[in-house]
């Protein structure tokens, strides 16, 4: 995962309410989706590229 996505993700997980008992297993989780390897210039490549082609697919109005 890119690391600007990452920093997505921490930001919005950020400002989740607190959730008593369950923040710890979801601190957990966090960190560990947040944890992994960072991608090689050819998997960001292909990244944006699928990101791009999601966003021209989520803007088509379906009939």
């Amino acid at each position: 995962m890119p690391s600007e996505q990452k920093l997505l993700i921490r930001k919005e997980l950020d400002g989740l309410p607190d959730r008593g008992i369950s923040k710890n297993i979801d601190n957990g989780l966090t960190e560990l989706l947040l944890s992994d390897p960072v991608m090689t210039e050819e998997e960001n490549e292909n990244f944006k590229i699928m990101k791009k082609d999601f966003e021209r697919i989520d803007g088509l109005e379906f009939v």
